[in-house]
This record gives C-alpha cells, sequence and structure tokens, in this order.
C-alpha cells in the first residue's frame, strides 16, 4: 500500500506497497482423460471485406509533406541513439523549453545574471512599471526597460505562511519548485498597485515522497492494472486514471470533509509490482523504502497496517475479497 501525499504546485504520493491478504488458495482438480470428437463451429457472420486492406495496398505513394514527417522522425531517433552512444543530455518538455531560451539569449548576446534577485518595481509618476531594483554583486542597480517588463519569477512554494492562508489544508513544504520561490515576484507586484487571484491554485501533481525526502512525479502508477486508490476510510474516492490536476483538486476537497486524504493510499499487491513499474522502484528496493517509511512490503492485517485508521470493511468492498 503507499501513501499519498499533496503540497503546493504538486501533490505527493508517500507510502507502502503490500501484498493482499486472503488471497483465495487453487482449488485441486480431477484429470479425466478426454476423447477427441468432431464438432460444428456456430457460423458468427459474413467474413469481413477486405476493401481496406486493398484500398491501403492501393494507396497513392507519400507526398513530399509525408516524406518530410518521416525525415523528423528518422532524425529523432539518430538523436537518441547518438544521445545514448555518446552520453549526450536531452532536454524535453519543459527542460527543452528553457534550453531553448537560453539559446536565444546567447545567439542575441543578452547577459544573464545570476544570483541577481530583483527586490522592488521601478515605476514612473503615473504608476506605470519602467523597470526593477535589482541586487547584484553586494551592491544595488536600477535596471530600466524601453518597452516593458516580464514578471517570471514563480509563485510562493516555499512560503508556508502565505500558503496556509489561501490552503489551510496543505501543511508542510512539499514542491517540486525552485527552492527560492517565496513569492518575491509577486508581492513586488503587489506592492506598485498590481492584482492577483486564483493564489489557492497551483500546478497540482500527485507524487511520492522517497524516504530521503526526494520528491517524484506519479503518473502512469496510478493507471495500472491491479492497482487502485483510498483514502483513510478505505474507500475510493475518484478514478485513479484520473488526470493529475482533478486527481489533486479531488484530494484536496476530501481533506476538507474530515476524512483523511493527505495522505491517501496506492494500494497493490507484489505480482503487480513486479510486472510494472512504480515509481522507478525494483522490488529489491523495498526493504531500504520500508526502512524509511515509504513501502512496507509486508503482508499484515489491515488494521495494523492502515496507520490511517481505514475501515477494513469499506476496503473489503473495494477488493473483493475478505481482508484478514
Amino acid at each position: 500500500m503507499s501513501k499519498v501525499q499533496r503540497i503546493s504546485l504538486a501533490a505527493i504520493l508517500a507510502g507502502a506497497i503490500g501484498a493482499p491478504a486472503g488471497v483465495p488458495a487453487p482449488i485441486p482438480r480431477e484429470v479425466l482423460p478426454m476423447t477427441p470428437a468432431p464438432a460444428r463451429l456456430p457460423v458468427e457472420g459474413e467474413f469481413p471485406s477486405l476493401g481496406g486492406a486493398t484500398a491501403w495496398l492501393n494507396s497513392p505513394p507519400l507526398t513530399p509533406e509525408g516524406l518530410r514527417g518521416k525525415a523528423v522522425l528518422v532524425k529523432l531517433i539518430w538523436r537518441m541513439f547518438r544521445a545514448r552512444v555518446f552520453g549526450d543530455r536531452m532536454a524535453a518538455i519543459g527542460q527543452s523549453l528553457a534550453a531553448r531560451m537560453r539559446l536565444a539569449l546567447k545567439q542575441q548576446d543578452v547577459p544573464l545574471w545570476l544570483d541577481s534577485p530583483m527586490t522592488e518595481l521601478i515605476t514612473d509618476e503615473d504608476g506605470t512599471v519602467t523597470g526593477g531594483v535589482v541586487e547584484r554583486d553586494g551592491g544595488q542597480r536600477r535596471i530600466h526597460a524601453r518597452r516593458g517588463v516580464i514578471l517570471a519569477s514563480g509563485g510562493f512554494d516555499h512560503d508556508m505562511t502565505w500558503r496556509r492562508q489561501h490552503l489551510p489544508v496543505l501543511e508542510k513544504d512539499w514542491s517540486f519548485g525552485n527552492p527560492a520561490a517565496m513569492g518575491d515576484g509577486i508581492r513586488a507586484g503587489e506592492k506598485v498597485g498590481g492584482s492577483t487571484d486564483l493564489l489557492d491554485e497551483a500546478w497540482w501533481f500527485p507524487a511520492i515522497c522517497w524516504p530521503d525526502g526526494r520528491l517524484q512525479f506519479m503518473l502512469n502508477e496510478r493507471m495500472m492494472p491491479s492497482q487502485f486508490v483510498v483514502n483513510g476510510d478505505g474507500k475510493r474516492f475518484i478514478n485513479e486514471a484520473a488526470p493529475y490536476m482533478d486527481f489533486a483538486h479531488a484530494m484536496i476537497e476530501g481533506q476538507r470533509s474530515g476524512v483523511a486524504h493527505i495522505p491517501c493510499w496506492l494500494i497493490t499487491d507484489i505480482r503487480s509490482f513486479h510486472r510494472h513499474v512504480v515509481a522507478d522502484a525494483r522490488h529489491d528496493d523495498l526493504s531500504a523504502l520500508g526502512r524509511g517509511g515509504a513501502v512496507d512490503d509486508e503482508p499484515v492485517a489491515v488494521e495494523d497496517a492502515f496507520v490511517l485508521h481505514a475501515q477494513a470493511a469499506h476496503l473489503e468492498k473495494v477488493i473483493g475479497t475478505r481482508v484478514e
């Protein structure tokens, strides 16, 4: 079983995998000899048409646009192969976006200042933002912009006082966000008259918290066979394969009801764990993870294992077998 927890800008899944108790034993059967006999198969309908296959075989050759698409695919496969052989690092999704922006800055000879926080915005007599004050090399510099100022400083992931003000059900500092994300940019905008909205929202994502404090996204694990998620009462509260934003919102709303949903529990059995990837963990990792409190691979009674006081009767309805 696996605890599911949640964080600002991400949700946290921390917990245990356990083999289910009360699995019925196979019933022995007597093997009887079988005598071959002719059988008449029922007519299931007309033979399906092969018109589609014939049309595909006689389809026109690829157009130049189609060939370009195939060339892009071959190029991508080659890049992946080359990266694997020569140890090149490939960036994808958000990392690729940031890498491309950095490349554009270099191509335009735009300097990139690190360790240079913006402390306040500069405005003119009409209140129009014209620049910002930046701390750099031990002093303050006033940077003026000709066309505008973009605030892309992130949220307040790690300002727990502010977070609890807008979403009290989140108690711990669990976030995938930048450790420096304390809401400085938002405060600077408010100071010069900027308005804010949706401060109780974020990019929510269920995740697992390993014993070393490392957080890991939980995407495919929630939709694998032989696995389901329950709250502190042992009840399913959402389709496990739901979009991660919907899943996290269900955790928040459930927590507000007074029933523990943060954390909640991912229940699976050892056969499913062997067959499917669970947070990149192997079965050999279970003992080490168990010592850290993230995984419990011992078949124990639900009354003892469910530290969230889940009701065994509710859990039995979900599993479909008696919980011993």
